[in-house]
């Protein structure tokens, strides 16, 4: 009766640790962590000396170690063997789990890399199976630590946890590959901008038409501007939203230094840390870029320098954003609100605030000029440029 109770003691003990081990595991999507947990996880449970992964790779035909435990583990990482190999490749293409206390003795060991230095006794080795059931790489205990054998016993839970396992690799190693993607085509998305980018300014540089040249220059602060955009979102590790003043800053000074203006414009910043969708990042930087693009172009004219001081505030009871470009250049209210008609830039201004819904009012000051911006933040889902109009 002794004999069962501590029996039904150390299971508990053991299904605990498991549990524990499959919520860390799949606690993160980081590939490195994912296979750290498991490895140290099976070397718990298992009570062994070492612990490896191998990892399939379907192009090669190969099964890859991946951070092996053990004191051979830094010179056998990313080691290589064919998947037919060894008592670990007949786990693999056979999918049945193998207890073997002898290894000298079965004739599917392959032998160790380093005897001299690490001698394998014993092994407990299961499949790792994905949600599909497709077997993506093993599972290896090595060398009891008190020398006894592995037993039937440890199977259940060393299963149990490669099972967990696998879907954890699985899941991680899918997020490695859409990080890879999505890293892809930000460079092609990246460098594109910048190819046409750079072929208006050339352009421009060569245009003798002084007209022409504006607006060329005016179409290379956009895609400034969409690039400052799209380098800061994929850099905030989201999928909605992301840090705008800092997003904020970027435009203003690119947009500046883009136009390259006579005078001398020192940029000045005072924003709280706010956080905006990218449905509303988009438009909104746009926005400002082309209220600068008048501002810098109009308001410094025939100036040798001047201040341009951009303050971004949110009211967060009331979920509204206030941006005001303040400059102490010459007034182009007449430009900004022409006494006839509407002007292509002051139309693109209305079109951008109207993807937010905001509303914007320039007036000359005693000190200066000063442009305001307000909307209400909204989460509102589809492509950035959905409300355009």
């Amino acid at each position: 009766m002794k004999q069962v109770n501590t029996e039904t003691a150390q299971s508990d003990v053991k299904l605990n640790i498991l549990l524990d081990l499959i919520s860390r595991i799949n606690s993160t999507l980081d590939l490195d962590h994912v296979l750290s947990g498991v490895i140290e996880g099976a070397k718990t449970i298992t009570n062994s000396e070492a612990c490896t992964v191998f990892l399939m790779d379907k192009e090669s035909g190969e099964m890859i170690l991946t951070l092996p435990t053990g004191p051979l583990q830094e010179s056998l990482s990313g080691k290589r063997i064919p998947a037919n190999e060894g008592i670990a490749g007949w786990v693999a293409i056979h999918g049945k789990a193998q207890i073997v206390n002898n290894t000298e003795a079965d004739s599917r060991f392959r032998g160790d890399f380093k005897p001299k230095e690490f001698k394998t006794r014993n092994m407990i080795c299961v499949p790792l199976r994905n949600q599909t059931g497709e077997i993506i790489g093993v599972l290896q205990s090595i060398n009891k630590i008190d020398e006894t054998d592995f037993i039937e016993d440890d199977l259940p839970f060393f299963q149990a946890l490669a099972n967990q396992a696998a879907i954890a690799i699985d899941n991680a190693t899918l997020n490695e590959d859409r990080k890879n993607l999505l890293s892809e085509i930000h460079h092609r998305v990246k460098n594109n901008m910048a190819l046409i980018s750079g072929l208006m300014q050339i352009q421009s540089f060569s245009e003798d038409n002084p007209r022409v040249q504006s607006k060329l220059l005016d179409n290379v602060v956009r895609i400034s501007t969409l690039a400052t955009v799209h380098e800061f979102f994929y850099s905030s590790n989201s999928f909605t939203s992301l840090q705008f003043a800092e997003t904020l800053r970027a435009v203003v000074r690119n947009t500046i230094q883009t136009l390259e203006p006579k005078a001398e414009i020192t940029a000045e910043f005072e924003c709280d840390p706010v956080i905006l969708n990218i449905n509303q990042a988009i438009p909104c930087s746009l926005l400002i870029s082309e209220a600068l693009i008048n501002i810098v172009k109009n308001g410094f004219e025939n100036q040798q320098s001047g201040t341009i001081t951009t303050r971004l505030v949110e009211n967060t009871d009331e979920q509204s954003i206030l941006i005001e470009i303040r400059d102490n250049g010459r007034s182009i209210e007449n430009q900004l609100k022409p006494a006839a008609g509407r002007v292509p830039e002051i139309s693109l201004m209305d079109t951008f605030s109207g993807q937010i819904d905001a509303s914007w009012n320039y007036e000359e000051k005693e000190k200066g000029n000063l442009l305001t911006i307000t909307f209400r933040k909204s989460d509102k889902k589809g492509g950035a440029n959905h409300s355009l109009r």
